[in-house]
């Protein structure tokens, strides 16, 4: 009877393993309400929520996780997005047009036909993992690359 036991526990923290895996790849209901209701929610989890076509200007997003999620459409224009994960985000249309991404993640994000009129890109890492250097507006200048 012992032997049964101990196999349980494992089985049972496998399971635990996986339902925790499963839950952290969803973002915060909480938080994305927050954010419809303030356009404030720093730190925030909305990776993979769907906010195309949201308007989100002047929105305060700093160091939240937007990894994943749909913003084709959006405007964040004068927003923070400093600090902000958007690792494999739909930037499709987009409008950040005057928007703050200093030290955001943009790698793999998809920025076709986006605005970025005025965006500021200081230490961005870029779509393809390249770290944009300070002054970068409107696009991303790399380091030791002349313009």
């Amino acid at each position: 009877m012992k032997r049964h036991n101990i196999a349980v526990i494992p089985c049972f923290a496998a399971f635990v393993l996986i339902m925790v895996s499963v839950v952290s790849y969803a973002f915060t209901e909480a938080d994305l309400e927050k954010l419809m209701k303030t356009k404030q929610c720093q730190w925030c989890d909305l990776r993979k929520a769907d906010l195309s076509g949201a308007d989100l200007s002047g929105a305060n997003l700093a160091n939240a996780n937007l990894s994943g999620a749909d913003l084709s459409g959006a405007d964040l224009s004068g927003g923070n997005l400093s600090g902000t994960l958007l690792r494999n985000a739909n930037l499709k249309k987009a409008n950040l047009s005057n928007a703050y991404l200093g030290n955001a993640n943009l790698n793999w994000a998809d920025l076709d036909n986006a605005n970025l009129n005025g965006a500021e890109l200081s230490d961005a890492v870029w779509t393809n993992g390249s770290k944009c250097k300070k002054g970068s507006f409107k696009e991303c200048k790399f380091p030791g690359i002349v313009f």
